[in-house]
């Protein structure tokens, strides 16, 4: 085989990869699992959105009984914060409600975080909820730090296009790039 048909092939090979993959990423944004370990000791709520994550998680916790919400704030300025420091004051029956503020304010310094208060209670096994689209690449942060059970569970909200391409970039940055825990 000629040199100009080989690197011909292995471009078309490399692009049909690329597009399978790209394919997946986005599969994976726009349609995530859900996933709940039988018995999660505590619920890990991702900062951001409009408030609907807030809801959201604390709905899930108390419907499947899960006792401890573990809450990041983020750096507590942005649209929707305020349902996030709420909980943190609210007495929700059967509840216990852990905020934090994380020291990296962003997805893999707050599940660093979010761990490291799991492993001082004990947990082993836990849910990560935030936005449909954002809920993939949280879960796996998560993963990258935890050697217990980690579920997900995405509350509904829909991506716009910088989100999207958002979580895209960071889901290959999560995979393939920078893969540790950020403690």
């Amino acid at each position: 085989m000629s040199a100009r048909r080989f690197f011909v092939v292995a471009s078309l090979l490399g692009l049909a990869l690329g597009a399978i993959g790209g394919a997946a990423l986005t599969l994976r944004i726009l349609r995530p699992s859900t996933s709940a370990p039988v018995d999660a000791e505590a619920v890990l709520l991702f900062a951001g959105g409009e408030g609907e994550r807030a809801a959201g998680a604390v709905e899930i916790a108390t419907a499947q009984g899960i006792p401890t919400l573990i809450v990041s704030v983020g750096n507590g300025n942005w649209e929707g914060s305020e349902e996030f420091l709420a909980l943190c004051d609210a007495e929700i029956d059967g509840l216990d409600v852990v905020c934090f503020s994380p020291e990296v304010d962003d997805t893999a310094g707050e599940a660093a975080r979010m761990v490291e208060i799991a492993i001082e209670r004990g947990y082993t096994s836990l849910i990560a909820a935030t936005s449909d689209y954002h809920v993939s690449r949280a879960a796996l942060r998560v993963r990258q730090c935890f050697d217990g059970q980690v579920g997900q569970f995405p509350i509904e909200i829909g991506a716009t296009r910088n989100e999207f391409f958002h979580e895209f970039f960071g889901l290959i940055e999560a995979l393939a790039i920078d893969r540790s825990c950020h403690d």
